[in-house]
């Protein structure tokens, strides 16, 4: 009977927005979760596991959801073409070159995501680097 040595590693990610880059919140240094409040938006699947519609919910903030997508890719571009800002997490890489700008969300915790996976030696090299850089940045709260 085969049986997994289970290994887990926790992270967390904080929000941010995607903004057009001439858009005025571009300029700010952070957002309030309320001021998505009925502001055009492209929202990236629920689906996808960051659960940004959820914390919209709690905080009974109700955007005017235009677009939807399921990539990190696809909602820079929509954003930086103008259709519209996207609560995500700040694992969403480089902007540049796309004319959106990502600015801080204050006020709400971060998003909490774990791996788990059976050992170092059946993970790829990418995964390897993803799971050492998690654990290097995690929080102390949630070694």
């Amino acid at each position: 009977m085969w049986r997994w040595r289970r290994r887990r590693c926790r992270s967390h990610s904080g929000y941010v927005a995607l903004v057009p880059a001439d858009h005025p919140y571009a300029r700010r240094a952070s957002l309030a979760i309320e001021e998505f409040d009925r502001e055009p938006m492209v929202q990236i699947n629920p689906r996808r596991g960051t659960n940004t519609d959820a914390l919209l919910a709690e905080k009974d903030v109700h955007p005017d959801v235009r677009f939807y997508t399921s990539d990190f890719t696809t909602a820079k571009a929509m954003v930086g073409a103008g259709l519209g800002i996207c609560l995500t997490i700040d694992l969403v890489g480089s902007v540049a070159g796309t004319g959106a700008a990502v600015v801080p969300i204050c006020g709400v915790d971060p998003f909490v995501f774990g791996i788990a996976h059976r050992g170092w030696e059946t993970l790829s090299a990418p995964a390897i680097a993803l799971v050492r850089e998690l654990e290097a940045h995690r929080a102390p709260e949630l070694a």
